[in-house]
Formats: structure tokens, C-alpha cells, sequence
């Protein structure tokens, strides 16, 4: 009888721990049923958003951009950005970006520069967000110069899609390079540079002022 009762426990605390798996990152944990209640409620609001968007000046292949108001469900650096209590360490802060370190490091130091506005990722910015790749890039530099740490011997720069983990666009600060794991991660083709995110936006740029003027 014993050994039935304990069974059953284990059985009903299974079914528990599926019904209420979590996301979580540091502090901020969301049920799956409010995940799923946030992105109904979101969603189509969002989509809304990328529809009225000018396409123009994307890059190819561009997803939606989300101009997300806070919503925990949906964007774990949004919760970030606007708790008021984060636990994420935030070791720099602008009224444009943030700095924090990352959760899951896979350096010696490992850092995530995020922009306030929420941009989906690379493949979303425009030739508008020129002004905030520079400033994402000379903030990384300035950072690293304040913490007394060279600059020639970190990887500054995106994942290219599908290989960024979050939704929200972050420019990685990782380093030093010999203490990088899985270094693959943060080589070209999948890691970009700012300078070479904005070299491919300007040429989408050229390339489709020249398709224009030739018809």
C-alpha cells in the first residue's frame, strides 16, 4: 500500500511540473499557461505592427520587427529592461542600451549590449538604426576600456538568425578569445560585426536603388 501511495505522489508531481513548466531567466519566470495567455493577447497586436511597417530598407529575409511594449511573456531582456528589481547584473546603462553580463557565459567574461527598443534581430534593422549600431559598437569598446580590459582581444558582435537565442536583438561581448567555449558560435558566418551588419544594410540599400533606376 505503501508503495502505491508513493507512486501516485510521484504521478500527480509529474503531472504538476508538466502543467506548469516554466521559462525563466534569473528572477523572471513565467508559467507555460502565461506564455501562452501573453502571446494570444500580444500576438496580433504585434503582427499588426510588421504588417504597417515600411519594408523597404530590410535586409533580405527580414522577419517581423516588434516595437514590444513590456510583456514578460514574451521577451526575457524586455522584462530586464523594465523591472525594477532585475536580477540580471546590468553593469551599464544609457538611454539608449544597457549592458549586463551574460547568464550563460561561455567565456572568461561574457557581456550582452541590448537596446532599449525592441528590435527582433539583425535581419530587422534598417538603414534608420544606423545611429544605434554605432553606438551599440562604441559603448562595447568604451565598456571594456572602463573595465581596464583589451578590446583586440574580444569578439564583439550578433548571432545571425536562427542562432540568436533571444528575440531581442544583442550585440555579445566575449572574451578573452582563448577563453572562449564553443568558438564556432562567435565566428563568421554565423557571428556578424556591427561593421559588417552595416555594410550589408548599405548594400541592400545601393542594390535596391539600382534595381529601381535600371526598370
Amino acid at each position: 500500500m505503501m508503495m502505491t501511495g508513493q507512486k501516485d505522489r510521484r504521478e500527480l508531481e509529474s503531472k504538476r511540473e508538466a502543467k506548469t513548466s516554466t521559462f525563466s531567466y534569473g528572477s523572471q519566470t513565467r508559467s507555460s499557461e502565461e506564455l501562452q495567455m501573453g502571446e494570444k493577447s500580444e500576438g496580433q497586436k504585434l503582427r499588426e505592427t510588421a504588417l504597417a511597417k515600411d519594408q523597404t530598407d530590410r535586409l533580405p529575409m527580414a522577419d517581423e520587427m516588434f516595437f514590444m511594449p513590456f510583456s514578460g511573456a514574451l521577451c526575457v531582456f524586455c522584462d530586464i529592461l523594465h523591472s525594477s528589481k532585475p536580477k540580471a547584473r546590468i553593469r551599464l546603462e544609457t538611454p539608449e542600451i544597457i549592458i549586463i553580463d551574460d547568464h550563460r557565459p561561455r567565456a572568461e567574461f561574457h557581456f550582452q549590449c541590448i537596446p532599449r527598443r525592441h528590435i527582433k534581430n539583425i535581419t530587422c534593422l534598417t538603414l534608420e538604426d544606423r545611429p544605434l549600431l554605432l553606438d551599440m559598437g562604441s559603448r562595447a569598446r568604451e565598456f571594456l576600456d572602463s573595465a581596464r580590459l583589451e578590446v583586440s582581444e574580444f569578439e564583439v558582435g550578433f548571432h545571425r538568425p536562427p542562432y540568436n537565442s533571444v528575440r531581442h536583438l544583442h550585440l555579445h561581448i566575449i572574451g578573452p578569445r582563448d577563453t572562449i567555449t564553443e568558438k564556432y558560435m562567435f565566428r563568421e558566418p554565423i557571428f556578424a560585426s556591427v561593421e559588417s551588419v552595416l555594410t550589408e544594410l548599405l548594400s541592400v540599400k545601393e542594390n535596391r536603388f539600382i534595381s529601381r533606376r535600371k526598370k
